[in-house]
C-alpha cells in the first residue's frame, strides 16, 4: 500500500467569521481614539474660550473702574444733548442708569484732556471765553470741558460709547488757544454721522439681560446698597438726587457662553470710589469783581464788598452790600455778569435794602443785573443772589401749576426745577394770576424734590416784599399780590440728612414741628446753606442768635433777608461766625435758605 502526499493550499489574512468579529472592534477602538481627540480638543476650546473671557470681563472692570476715578460724578441720564446717532438707538434716545426698557447703565459726568488722562502730560480743557480767553493766565478758572461716559448693553454685549457737545472741538482752551479733546465722540459699529468719529469700543460679548449690575452705596464701608439710585420705577431726577448721597460704586459683570459643545461662564465685581464728594476741579478759585455803573460803590466798613464766583456744581454766586449817590432809577443796571455767569432766562429776586426792608433785584439773561426797587439808595444788598449758570448740565423740569397759578411768560422763565451735583433742589420761575390764601398750593413738586420740613422764603411779588412757603405737597402762597410772584430758591431734599444743629443763644428757642429744626450744612462746592425756624428771643439788634465754626464763615460780614411773621426782616452772619439778629419779630424768625460761600 503506497502513501501518497496530499498539497495544502493555506490561505493567509482574515476569514470571513474573523473579520466579523475583529472589525466591531476596530471600529469601537476607532471611535474611542476620536472621541478621545475630539474631548481634548474641546477641552482646550472651552479652556481657552473661558479664559478669553474672564480676560475680557477683568478688563472691562479694570476700565470701568478707571473711568469711575476719572470722572466728576455719576448720572441718571446723559446731561450733555444727544446729538444722531450718539443716542441709545442711534437717533437721539436718551440713556438711563437704570430703566425697564433698556437695562442698567452706568453714566459718568467725565473731564475732557488734552491727552490720555492715564497720561502724566494731560492736563483739563477748560470752556473758552467763560469768562477767561485761552491765552488768559486765569484760564483754569473758567468751567471745565465735560463730556459723557456711558457703559451699556446692547444684543447681548457691553459696549462703552463717549458722548461730546456738538460743538466740542471748539469749545475748550488747550495751550492757550482753542483746541479739542483727547476724548472723542463714538458711535455704534456700522453707524456713520458728521459726530461719529470713532466706534463704541465692545468689551464683553454674551452679555445676558441682568449681567450687567450696578449698585450706588454711601459710604465705602455701606453693605446695603442706595436702592432709589437704581430704581428704574423712579424718574431721572429723584435718582439723580439718590446719586449725590453715595460716594461708592459697585459694578458686576456676569458673561456666558457655547464653546465646543460646552458652556462657558465668568463674572467679576469691582468697587471704586465715586468722585461726588472728592473732585478736585473746582470753578473759580477766588471772587472776581464786576464793574459797577450808575454810581453804585461798596458799602464799605465790615460788609462783604461785591463780587461774583461759581462754584464747581455750577451755581454763580453774588455777594456784597452796595450804595449810591443820587436818585435810583427802576431797572438801572447795578453791572453786567460775564458770559459763563448767566442764566438762561431772567431771573427775579428778592434781596434786602435800606430800612430793613425787601427789595427786587433782576439777574438777565445777558449778564445785566438791574434793580426794580428801593427808592432809597443808602444801601442794598446782593447776599442770596444764587443761580445755576445757563451753561450747566443740569436739566429743569417744568412745575405742575395749581388753583389758578401760570407762567408770568418771556423774558421769565416758567415755575421748573432742578437739581444739581450736591443734590440742591433749584426752583426758578415767575408766575401770576393764582389764589393767593395762605398756604394755597402754586405747584406741586415731585418726590425727591421737596423737603421735610416747611420752609419760609422770602420772595417778591407785586405787593412789594413777600415770601412762600416750601413743603411736602409743593410751593405754597402766603398772601401779597399775584400780579407776579417769583419762585426763586435752593433748598435741600428730604432725603438730605446731614445737618448740624446750632447752639442757640439770648433767649432763642426752636419753633417746633412740622418746621426745620435751626441748623446748618457745608456742600462739596464750599456753599454754608442755614435752616429753620426760631422764635422768642430777644429783639435788640446786634444780639447774637447762634455762632457758627470755623470753615462755616464768611470772610466779610453777610447781610441777608428772611423772613419773620410775614414781613421782610434783616440777619447778618459776621466773620467771626455770630448770626446776628438786625430786624424783625421774634413770634416766628425764619432762618430758611440763607446762604453764602465759606470763605473762613
Amino acid at each position: 500500500m503506497s502513501n501518497h502526499n496530499k498539497n495544502v493550499n493555506l490561505k493567509s489574512g482574515f476569514s470571513l467569521v474573523e473579520m466579523l468579529i475583529v472589525a466591531p472592534i476596530v471600529i469601537l477602538m476607532i471611535g474611542i481614539f476620536v472621541s478621545a481627540i475630539v474631548s481634548m480638543t474641546g477641552d482646550v476650546l472651552s479652556t481657552r474660550g473661558s479664559n478669553a473671557l474672564a480676560y475680557n470681563v477683568q478688563d472691562a472692570l479694570d476700565r470701568i473702574a478707571a473711568d469711575i476715578k476719572l470722572s466728576g460724578g455719576l448720572l441718571a441720564t446723559n446731561n450733555i444733548p444727544l446729538s444722531a446717532p450718539q443716542g441709545y438707538n442711534n437717533d437721539t434716545t436718551a440713556f438711563h442708569n437704570s430703566s425697564a426698557t433698556t437695562g442698567t447703565m452706568l453714566i459718568l459726568n467725565s473731564y475732557a484732556t488734552t491727552n490720555n488722562p492715564l497720561n502724566t502730560t494731560q492736563s483739563l480743557l477748560y470752556m473758552s471765553g467763560q469768562p477767561n480767553a485761552c491765552n488768559s493766565p486765569q484760564v483754569n478758572q473758567n468751567p471745565p470741558v465735560m463730556l459723557n461716559t456711558v457703559y451699556f448693553v446692547k444684543n447681548n454685549t457691553l459696549w462703552r460709547r463717549v458722548i461730546v457737545p456738538s460743538n466740542y472741538a471748539t469749545v475748550g482752551c488747550s495751550g492757550g488757544s482753542i483746541g479739542a479733546p483727547w476724548q472723542q465722540p463714538s458711535c455704534y459699529p456700522g453707524i456713520s454721522g458728521a459726530i461719529c468719529k470713532t466706534q463704541d469700543q465692545r468689551l464683553v460679548d454674551g452679555i445676558a439681560a441682568n449681567g450687567f449690575t450696578v449698585n450706588y452705596y454711601s459710604t465705602t464701608n455701606s453693605v446695603v446698597p442706595n436702592s432709589i439710585a437704581s430704581d428704574s420705577t423712579k424718574s431721572d431726577t429723584i435718582r439723580f438726587a439718590a446719586l449725590q448721597t453715595t460716594s461708592n460704586v459697585s459694578v458686576t459683570i456676569s458673561a456666558a457662553g457655547t464653546i465646543a459643545g460646552r458652556d462657558v461662564s465668568q463674572s467679576g465685581t469691582v468697587r471704586e470710589i465715586s468722585p461726588n464728594n472728592n473732585t478736585t476741579v473746582t470753578g473759580d478759585v477766588t471772587w472776581s469783581s464786576f464793574s459797577m455803573q450808575n454810581n453804585w460803590v461798596n458799602y464799605g466798613y465790615e460788609y462783604n464788598t461785591q463780587g461774583y464766583r461759581r462754584t464747581k456744581d455750577g451755581v454763580v454766586m453774588l455777594k456784597g452790600l452796595i450804595k449810591r449817590s443820587g436818585t435810583i432809577t427802576s431797572g438801572e443796571i447795578i453791572a453786567t455778569l460775564p458770559v459763563g455767569y448767566r442764566p438762561s432766562e431772567t431771573l427775579l429776586f428778592q434781596t434786602q435794602t435800606n430800612p430793613n426792608v425787601g427789595s427786587r433785584v433782576d439777574i438777565k439773561a445777558n449778564g445785566d443785573i438791574a434793580v426794580l426797587s428801593p427808592s432809597d439808595p443808602g444801601w442794598l444788598s446782593l447776599e442770596n443772589i444764587n443761580f445755576l449758570a445757563s451753561d450747566t448740565p443740569y436739566i429743569f423740569t417744568n412745575l405742575a401749576m395749581a388753583n389758578s397759578w401760570v407762567a408770568y411768560g418771556p423774558p421769565f422763565s416758567s415755575a421748573a426745577y432742578a437739581i444739581d451735583a450736591d443734590g440742591r433742589v433749584h426752583t426758578k420761575g415767575l408766575v401770576k394770576s393764582g389764589v393767593v390764601t395762605d398756604s394755597t398750593v402754586i405747584a406741586t413738586l415731585p418726590d425727591g424734590a421737596y423737603p421735610s420740613e416747611y420752609h419760609h422764603v422770602p420772595e417778591h411779588n407785586t405787593g412789594g416784599s413777600g415770601f412762600i412757603g416750601i413743603y411736602t405737597n409743593g410751593i405754597q402762597a402766603k398772601g401779597g399780590g399775584n400780579g407776579y410772584l417769583s419762585l426763586q430758591s435752593i433748598f435741600y431734599p428730604a432725603s438730605f440728612t446731614n445737618w448740624t444743629n446750632m447752639s442757640l443763644q439770648n433767649s432763642w428757642v426752636y419753633y417746633g414741628t412740622p418746621y426745620s429744626y435751626p441748623s446748618y450744612t457745608k456742600s462739596s462746592d464750599g456753599i454754608v446753606t442755614l435752616h429753620g425756624l426760631i422764635k422768642s428771643g430777644t429783639m435788640t439788634s446786634g444780639l447774637v442768635i447762634a455762632n457758627l465754626p470755623v470753615g462755616y464763615r464768611p470772610a466779610r460780614t453777610v447781610l441777608s433777608s428772611c423772613v419773620s411773621v410775614g414781613a421782610a426782616s434783616r440777619v447778618d452772619i459776621s466773620a467771626a461766625g455770630d448770626i446776628i439778629y438786625r430786624s424783625g419779630s421774634n413770634g416766628w424768625y425764619s432762618l430758611d435758605e440763607i446762604s453764602f460761600y465759606a470763605d473762613n
